[in-house]
């Protein structure tokens, strides 16, 4: 079926381009994420150095609301009190 089908492109996706999974995922509204969506996001945020200091509650708190957002190079991103940016 083409169900299944989904299934195996998403599964060989996620080993030949675990980026691009993760960033899949982190494009999906939070509301419909799976668990496994949530594990995903956060085992990346456990080796980022920046977020070492937060508790891993906290850090799956994160996973459970953060989202991914492509801007143009060449625009100017302002001050926002609700977004982190990372470059």
């Amino acid at each position: 079926t083409w169900e299944d089908q989904l299934q195996d492109t998403i599964l060989l996706l996620s080993q030949i381009a675990p980026d691009a999974t993760l960033r899949m995922i982190l494009r999906k509204p939070p509301d419909e994420r799976t668990v496994n969506d949530l594990d995903i996001i956060y085992e990346e945020l456990i080796h980022v150095k920046a977020l070492s200091h937060l508790s891993s509650l906290v850090k799956r708190e994160l996973a459970s609301v953060l989202l991914f957002e492509a801007y143009p190079y060449h625009n100017t991103i302002g001050n926002s009190k609700r977004k982190l940016f990372l470059y």
